[in-house]
């Protein structure tokens, strides 16, 4: 593996993955490499410079975490690396220009923003075009980027192969936190498919719910959560919106999303609700976190 840019992008990816698309190139060159994981044999192929590909099987987590072991030193050579969903439908230009704004800003982990056609989990990684990023206290897994530090920081979650909930403490490695995570609303990408409905090929029993694992991730952890924040952010213009009345008050206009969004509309009024209340009147809680103590931990 001999990389040909600064940054790399990972994808678990299955027989309908996305990632052959974010190779196209509109109106800029990629600067990332791209290591396709494949979990099934049928996964799309790719061919040309900076693209690899590894048949790595079993469920998402587990996978990221054997190629990060297997591939450490290859890894160490990049700059910046995102862990990118196989159903995100995205292109060259805007995954470029997602890094290009990571080095800009000095972050550690952050992630684009989502179109509003997309299925999604939180309303805060919504594109809000008044904003070109927010701040944030937590970045999810469907398409985090790290810088080299904070993914090899990050190490002792993936190590635990826990499949969910280890995002709630990424952004938690850090002494001095504020600002280092974020949602880059100038890039946003789509998320094409309807969230859980892989919860089975990532080693959940049907009936099994997400919350039950990420209380027990929580719990070995010793931290809690109360709900995604975004407390500042850098306004669409250049200026610095540095309270969170501010970031509430520009968000305002994501209700609009209703209209496009594939999603019940119940659930998605409830999720943006969600999001002005928290980002009101929730706890950061990014207190630095030993992270190996979910490593440590028993899986139950």
């Amino acid at each position: 593996m001999s990389k040909t840019h600064d940054n790399l992008v990972v994808v678990r990816a299955g027989p309908s993955s996305l990632h052959p698309g974010w190779l196209r190139e509109r109106g800029r060159r990629r600067n990332f490499d791209l290591h396709v994981t494949a979990f099934h044999p049928d996964a799309p192929a790719v061919e040309g410079a900076g693209t690899f590909r590894t048949e790595v099987p079993g469920s998402k987590v587990k996978g990221y975490r054997d190629f990060l072991r297997t591939r450490a030193r290859d890894v160490r050579q990049y700059r910046a690396i995102a862990l990118i969903d196989d159903d995100i439908d995205s292109d060259a230009d805007a995954l470029s220009d997602c890094f290009d704004i990571g080095e800009r800003y000095g972050l550690q982990v952050w992630q684009p923003s989502l179109t509003w056609d997309s299925y999604l989990s939180y309303a805060v990684f919504l594109q809000n075009r008044r904003f070109r990023l927010r701040f944030v206290n937590f970045i999810e897994m469907m398409c985090p980027f790290f810088t080299a530090g904070a993914l090899a920081g990050a190490g002792p979650l993936f190590a635990s192969g826990r499949e969910t909930g280890i995002d709630l403490a990424w952004c938690r490695q850090f002494d001095a936190p504020l600002r280092k995570c974020a949602v880059v609303d100038a890039v946003a990408v789509r998320h094409t498919r309807r969230v859980g409905t892989t919860k089975t090929a990532h080693g959940f029993a049907a009936d099994e719910r997400y919350d039950d694992e990420i209380a027990r991730v929580l719990q070995a952890l010793g931290i809690t959560f109360r709900g995604a924040v975004a407390y500042a952010g850098v306004a669409r213009g250049g200026g610095a919106v540095s309270t969170r009345a501010g970031v509430v008050m520009r968000s305002l206009h994501v209700a609009a999303a209703l209209r496009r969004s594939p999603m019940p509309k119940g659930m998605l009024l409830r999720f943006l609700t969600d999001h002005w209340r928290h980002t009101l009147f929730r706890p950061l809680n990014l207190a630095r976190v030993d992270l190996s103590r979910l490593e440590r931990a028993v899986t139950p």
